[in-house]
């Protein structure tokens, strides 16, 4: 009938908001799997990420906190006594005609088979024997014993000076020989440290050795101590020399020849550094006793080798005593 609406002929509105669900459902269901592989593309290439970051620290190698010897000072002197010591030191030093023998023991700390980790090769450990032999020639001569022991263990890799670790370490593996110089190298947070003689003397239980830290033998991975001289370092307070900045005033260091230095290590080399100046004298701008880069250590004054000899007859030779800090 005219003026009637024809339903099956005429063409059905569709509203705005209708029209926008259908596309979105049309587009949701060819962009959705899309968006499925993406997301566990981007997991995978995420995880590859994550293992290579997780190798890649791996092989960083551990390095100390503190670019310091911890080895301790010389104990506190009454101020009258200071020049006597200084005195009857200066008559006992002598030298010998041969080199001493010291037997070098390696006890290698490590946290893990890398290099990065603290298991040094055999090859730094030989070199570093031949850096001390360069730096104590003529007055000690040294030879390493073929067994290098190899020990996992976290808690000594980062034992500290005096700690159970330490103790356990030196206790269990150390070869009880006063003459004999047990090397420790571990991951610790410090370049290194001794027992002077006059405590491995009197220690109970056996606490004797040199502790440094891996990275500094020999092409280490330590940005200025990678030369193997933190060991002569720590071998000279093992027979008793002090740091050669022990105070602008006597006795100091208890060796003649070296100026006095302010109570602190150098950082890089001080030349032309005077840090007492109630002596008019500079400080010593190579001397092995600082906390210098290896590029600057080149040598011990003979004061310094005189009370080396002096102390190692009196302290790590049976009987021929006595041994005192002074």
């Amino acid at each position: 009938m005219p003026g009637l609406c024809n339903h099956r002929n005429t063409p059905r509105r569709v509203s705005l908001p209708t029209l926008w669900i259908v596309m979105l459902f049309v587009a949701g269901s060819s962009i959705l799997p899309a968006c499925r592989r993406a997301s566990k593309a981007s997991s995978i290439s995420s995880g590859q990420n994550d293992q290579q970051v997780q190798v890649a620290t791996q092989d960083v190698p551990d390095q100390p906190v503190a670019e310091l010897c911890v080895t301790p000072g010389p104990p506190p002197v009454e101020p009258q006594h200071r020049q006597k010591r200084f005195k009857r030191f200066k008559h006992t030093a002598k030298t010998p005609a041969q080199p001493q023998l010291i037997t070098v023991v390696f006890h290698v700390i490590n946290n893990g088979d890398s290099p990065a980790k603290g298991n040094v090769s055999e090859q730094q450990i030989v070199e570093q024997v031949q850096v001390l032999n360069d730096a104590f020639r003529p007055l000690f001569e040294f030879k390493l014993d073929p067994k290098i022991d190899r020990y996992t263990k976290l808690d000594w890799y980062k034992m500290e000076p005096k700690s159970d670790e330490e103790t356990a370490a030196m206790a269990t593996y150390g070869v009880k020989d006063k003459a004999v110089l047990n090397v420790y190298t571990a991951g610790i947070s410090v370049l290194g440290w001794a027992v002077p003689p006059w405590e491995a003397l009197s220690a109970s239980p056996y606490r004797d050795g040199v502790v440094i830290h891996f990275s500094t033998l020999p092409h280490g991975t330590h940005f200025s101590h990678d030369q193997g001289k933190t060991l002569i370092h720590e071998f000279a307070h093992w027979l008793g020399l002090y740091h050669i900045y022990e105070g602008c005033f006597d006795p100091g260091d208890y060796v003649l020849d070296t100026p006095p230095e302010e109570a602190e290590p150098s950082s890089s080399c001080p030349f032309d550094r005077d840090s007492c100046t109630n002596d008019n004298l500079g400080d010593l701008a190579d001397n092995f006793m600082d906390s210098i880069p290896d590029t600057c250590a080149t040598h011990f004054t003979t004061g310094q080798f005189e009370r080396m000899w002096t102390k190692f007859n009196a302290c790590r030779r049976p009987g021929l005593g006595p041994c005192s800090p002074y």
